[in-house]
């Protein structure tokens, strides 16, 4: 080979070396770049999780050193300072059990509510659990004043907690009927009862009755709790329901039906339905009698040879009434009748 031809080879393997050397150095390169902008993500992350960390608002405990926080979320709303053992929200009453009266049965509840952005309802004393009748009773608690506004031995809303107005017993064992009103706890109906119970008819809301049962010396009689009235003739039967003018009595196995002035309008019922928009529903073996509990009329009666069932059931526009699986009677809407404060005409009577 020639001297000219060798010094082309050389020059041309020169070349070849020098774009590969170029070639592995841009590898280099490429991944030296990645792995570094790898490591400096890493380390971002790292940084911003423990600066985050390091940020966070720590939890708030609703109890701690003896003192009771009042929360909204994480937010103290204000504090309670605990003289006792034990300290927190009240649990909600419930005597019906110990009555006929046909009230809602929820057993154990918590009124874990701020009521009016001003008010809670606690208990502070040395019991160990949460009971339904604390021995240290129940402290209305202004949060915003830091005060202890009234005290109760016992309340009760059947958990309802969109409600203002709240059964209580006094420390002398008296049932009243209390409200919250903005700033201050007004006695709607003074405590003066052995007890006090709410009933609800079928589809109908708690916060929306304003007549309770009440039971005192031994008589029965409904209020009306706007401006605590009596509102019906007393009783010495039991009452287990009522609706506008009408209510149901107990009498050992069977019921009766009266007006609010004690006009008896069905005797020894086997069975009764207030079955909402006003009405009622009443029957015994053989005759089925549906009322206007508002207005005090019959609206439907009838014997029957034998009463198997009688039903009363919701449609889009009204209440449909079935006995025996027949519809008896279809109330067309589900506006209740104006009331005949009158009394009842005795010719509805059943005896």
């Amino acid at each position: 080979m020639d001297e000219n031809a060798v010094a082309e080879k050389e020059k041309k393997n020169k070349k070849i070396a020098l774009f590969a050397m170029i070639g592995v150095c841009g590898l280099c390169f490429i991944f030296g770049v990645i792995g570094g902008i790898t490591k400096f993500i890493s380390f971002v992350n790292e940084t911003g999780e423990n600066t985050e960390e390091n940020m966070k608002t720590p939890v708030q405990k609703e109890f701690s050193d003896g003192v009771f926080n009042i929360l909204n979320g994480n937010n103290v709303l204000g504090t309670y300072k605990c003289t006792h053992k034990q300290c927190g929200y009240v649990y909600g009453y419930n005597d019906d059990n110990l009555y006929d009266l046909k009230t809602v049965d929820l057993g154990e509840y918590q009124i874990r509510k701020v009521i009016n952005n001003r008010f809670v309802l606690l208990y502070d004393d040395d019991e160990d659990t949460g009971s339904l009748h604390r021995s240290g009773g129940v402290k209305v608690y202004d949060f915003v004043g830091s005060k202890v506004v009234r005290e109760f031995k016992a309340i009760k809303n059947y958990n309802r907690n969109d409600m203002l107005v709240f059964i209580a017993q006094d420390t002398n064992d008296k049932w009243g009927v209390i409200k919250f009103d903005k700033d201050q706890v007004v006695d709607m109906v003074k405590p003066n009862f052995d007890y006090i119970g709410a009933y609800v008819p079928t589809g109908e809301l708690l916060n929306s009755q304003l007549y309770y049962a009440a039971f005192n010396n031994n008589d029965w009689f409904i209020i009306y709790i706007n401006d605590g009235s009596v509102y019906s003739k007393e009783f010495n039967e039991p009452i287990v329901a009522y609706d506008g003018e009408m209510l149901v009595t107990k009498n050992d196995n069977s019921f009766n039906v009266y007006d609010v002035k004690g006009n008896l309008l069905f005797r020894d019922a086997k069975d009764f339905n207030f079955t909402g928009s006003g009405l009622l529903v009443v029957n015994n073996l053989s005759t089925v009698t549906v009322f206007d509990a508002y207005a005090i009329t019959s609206l439907y009666s009838h014997n029957y040879v034998q009463v198997g069932s009688v039903t009363a059931e919701e449609s889009s526009t009204g209440i449909v009434i079935k006995v025996n699986g027949e519809v008896v009677y279809n109330k067309p809407d589900k506006k209740k009748s104006n009331r005949n404060r009158n009394g009842a005409d005795y010719q509805l009577i059943v005896s």
